[in-house]
């Protein structure tokens, strides 16, 4: 094996067993955690040296991710971070959206990216404000506000109903 590439071997095992033992103390919660996995992979410092303004956003939800594991560690002191992600995780399935007559009356939250290609007799779409939808950054890129304004178009599946 190469000397360069044994090198870095040894680099990702050190990172790996550094982060299991931080995630095997029973004093360092999720929240110390994860900040430790976003600082110590590098990931947060090469997102603030990039010049693509998505990574600003990126930063963000990153930031906002850290808040929210310890906020997580503030409402459950016994928390593990296999507990955190079931409790963040943000993977919707589809197949659990009711989309029949048996879920009649039930009222289902989700994105539009979620929303998008699925039928519904009625549908709400909230925070359609300057700025917020569509996004500032959009506004001055045409294939961007056409994208938005794509998601945001909802087809009415049976006539008579007004879906948008």
């Amino acid at each position: 094996m190469a000397t360069r590439s044994l090198k870095q071997i040894k680099s990702f095992t050190a990172l790996m067993e550094d982060l299991g033992a931080i995630a095997g103390d029973p004093d360092k919660g999720v929240g110390v955690l994860v900040e430790a996995i976003l600082d110590r992979s590098g990931y947060v410092s090469e997102l603030r040296k990039s010049t693509d303004p998505q990574d600003e956003t990126r930063l963000e939800n990153l930031s906002e991710l850290v808040a929210v594991s310890y906020e997580f560690d503030d409402n459950y002191p016994e928390g593990s971070l296999v507990e955190f992600l079931e409790q963040v995780s943000l993977v919707a399935d589809a197949d659990e959206i009711p989309t029949d007559g048996e879920s009649a009356g039930v009222v289902t939250l989700m994105t539009l990216h979620t929303a998008k290609g699925l039928e519904f007799p009625v549908v709400f779409l909230t925070g359609l404000e300057d700025g917020t939808f569509p996004h500032m950054r959009s506004l001055n890129d045409p294939k961007e506000l056409e994208e938005e304004r794509r998601l945001a178009y909802v087809e009415s599946p049976e006539p008579g109903n007004d879906c948008s």
